[in-house]
């Protein structure tokens, strides 16, 4: 079967990660993008890295006093399948595995750090094989959106990386499992798609607005929260009495380039979910603005916040939020 489903709003990796292997969707889980404010540290961090926004040294946040179980939703797939006793399995990238954010979200679960596509498909069906009882196998592979940011989706380089994805699970792990049985499920899905973004178009609000910036809320030490979000979703913290200013100030230059929508708006639309927990209401900005298709929308820090890439995620468009869903009983 082949299907067309949508992606969570905000269309990208952070919210998406979290929620498979919580279950909790991004309004209760509070985790909704890559950068995001933090009110314990009270300052914009990237949950997956474990860091400060614009750091590139990872999983630095618990030397400043946060712990994942601070950050991210207690609740667990891994722990609920092993009360039912379902053994579970997670394939995942050896660059950042293990980290202190998968101890805390594999809890419960057997991991299997890797490095080639090649590699986990042998490993998934060594364990396939291996494994009598009813298990659970997840596979997270990002090769094929790191290209897809490095040279645009409609890039050679990116279909050409989604055959050899295909090709590989075909010859090495489809072709090899024992079709007669009929008692695995593999489901096939992506947690987002991509729009081209062109870096020598992307508009830097605090080089082309600069009086927006004393709009900025601010942390307790007197830095400007920003950015939040993403170049597709720039999510705003603005003081409450000058939301307005800002609206006005961005939405008729930005008319052509991108959407602003205040962020409560989006809240009470359902766009983050039905159920909206307090973590989310807590860290999400009151102002975001979302770029049209192609388009990108940012802040320049030099060699900390720059717009670089050649496709991007995180919007509503449909070549961001439609994803396919692939199922195959063998």
């Amino acid at each position: 079967m082949i299907s067309k489903i949508t992606s969570q709003f905000p269309s990208t990796t952070a919210p998406h990660v979290v929620s498979i292997h919580s279950g909790c969707p991004v309004g209760e889980s509070g985790i909704y993008e890559w950068y995001m404010y933090d009110p314990k540290l009270d300052s914009i961090i990237s949950p997956l890295l474990f860091n400060f926004a614009g750091s590139e040294e990872r999983n630095t946040l618990q030397n400043a006093g946060l712990q994942p179980e601070d950050l991210f939703p207690p609740r667990s797939l891994y722990k609920e399948l092993k009360t039912e006793n379902i053994t579970s399995f997670v394939y995942q990238s050896r660059d950042y595995t293990p980290s202190p954010v998968t101890e805390a979200a594999f809890e419960g679960t057997q991991v299997f750090p890797f490095t080639s596509l090649s590699e986990v498909c042998v490993a998934l069906l060594r364990d396939l094989k291996a494994n009598e009882g009813p298990a659970y196998h997840f596979v997270y592979y990002d090769k094929i959106d790191s290209i897809g940011h490095q040279y645009g989706p409609e890039s050679d380089f990116y279909h050409a990386e989604i055959r050899n994805c295909l090709n590989l699970l075909e010859e090495e792990l489809i072709s090899g499992m024992d079709s007669e049985k009929g008692k695995t499920l593999v489901l096939l899905t992506t947690d987002h798609g991509m729009s081209p973004t062109d870096p020598k178009n992307t508009t830097y609000l605090n080089l082309d607005f600069p009086e927006l910036i004393p709009m900025l809320d601010s942390s307790q030490n007197g830095h400007p929260l920003v950015p939040a979000g993403g170049c597709r979703d720039f999510f705003l913290h603005l003081k409450k009495d000058k939301l307005q200013d800002a609206i006005s100030l961005l939405q008729e230059p930005l008319a052509e380039k991108a959407e602003v929508h205040k962020v409560h708006d989006l809240l009470e639309a359902g766009f983050f979910g039905h159920s909206v927990s307090e973590n989310l209401r807590s860290r999400v900005g009151n102002l975001v603005i979302l770029p049209y298709y192609g388009e990108s929308v940012w802040w320049y820090e030099k060699n900390r916040f720059e717009q670089n890439m050649l496709g991007h995620h995180g919007g509503l468009t449909r070549e961001e939020m439609e994803i396919p869903l692939l199922a195959l009983c063998l």
